[in-house]
């Protein structure tokens, strides 16, 4: 039996609720119908969601000057553990990123900026909505923990995986 998705969970919760424990990576043809059904702003969060891992909170926060198209990454400073990091942009991503840019405006203009109004806990909801129209069970913890499954399964180290997402080294 496959443990990687328990392995996963235990690495982004201290302790596991039953409704927790059912949750369950997304597959790729659910990303892909996720992504294919969202508006184009959702659209954007969910790429970026499944490109980065990161929290829902700290997605609707990026700036566009924390995109750098020079070295295909995004700047992020996690508001949970304050850790600063650079996260690689996939090439979808940065095919959504791209005209985006170049569009006029500044580095401190917030790149989600009807998200960031509406909180995370919006953003999260609109998934959640999204993926009962297509009858896929979404969150933003299930896109996170898609992400985890994806890098364990390519035998990335539980160590580097955290240190990716951005989590404290050890738990406190």
């Amino acid at each position: 039996m496959n443990r990687a998705p328990e392995r996963a969970l235990n690495m982004i919760m201290k302790k596991t609720t039953k409704s927790v424990r059912s949750m369950q990576p997304l597959t790729n043809q659910e990303c892909e119908q996720l992504i294919s059904a969202a508006t184009d702003d959702l659209k954007g969060v969910l790429l970026t969601a499944l490109s980065t891992g990161q929290r829902m909170g700290d997605i609707v926060r990026v700036r566009r000057g924390d995109v750098d198209s020079k070295t295909k990454t995004i700047r992020f400073k996690t508001h949970k553990t304050c850790a600063n990091l650079e996260t690689p942009i996939n090439p979808q991503l940065r095919e959504w990123l791209e005209p985006r840019l170049k569009s006029s405006g500044n580095s401190d203009d917030l790149l989600f900026p009807q998200f960031a109004k509406r909180g995370p806990v919006k953003v999260a909801a609109d998934l959640r909505k999204l993926g009962k129209k297509l009858g896929i069970a979404v969150s933003s913890g299930a896109l996170r923990l898609t992400i985890i499954y994806r890098l364990m399964e390519r035998g990335m180290p539980d160590t580097q995986i955290r240190r990716i997402l951005g989590y404290r080294p050890k738990w406190g």
